[in-house]
């Protein structure tokens, strides 16, 4: 006897049973490609081995986050000096409008110290 164990894998399947009195309660996680079973020792094993992959994974997709948004910060830091020092006549034009309206709605509005 078998039971099915709801797990969100993709194209996987995870089942418990029972694998005798030599192994116990057991897991097998069936996919496309076949299976693989687990006793009690050898889930706690994997369960490690799966943890230090997560976790490793997980630091170096954060790193590369935060590279992105350091380039994402850098970008904006260009894109407003840009803004900052269109030449005066261009904001008089009606068409420019709407990079007025821009400025006005992302521009910071905060008074400067004297």
């Amino acid at each position: 006897m078998s039971t099915e164990i709801k797990a969100t894998l993709k194209h996987k399947t995870v089942v418990r049973f029972w694998g005798g009195d030599k192994h116990g309660a057991m897991l097998q996680v069936t996919g496309d490609d076949g299976y693989v079973q687990f006793d009690l020792a050898e889930a706690v094993e994997i369960i490690q081995v799966f943890s230090a992959f997560a976790s490793e994974e997980a630091k170096r997709r954060q790193e590369l986050l935060r590279k992105k948004v350091e380039e994402t910060k850098e970008l904006e830091k260009t894109v407003w000096a840009e803004i900052a020092t269109l030449e005066k006549e261009l904001f008089d034009i009606d068409i420019k409008l709407t990079g007025i309206s821009y400025i006005d709605t992302y521009a910071p509005k905060v008074k400067e110290k004297s």
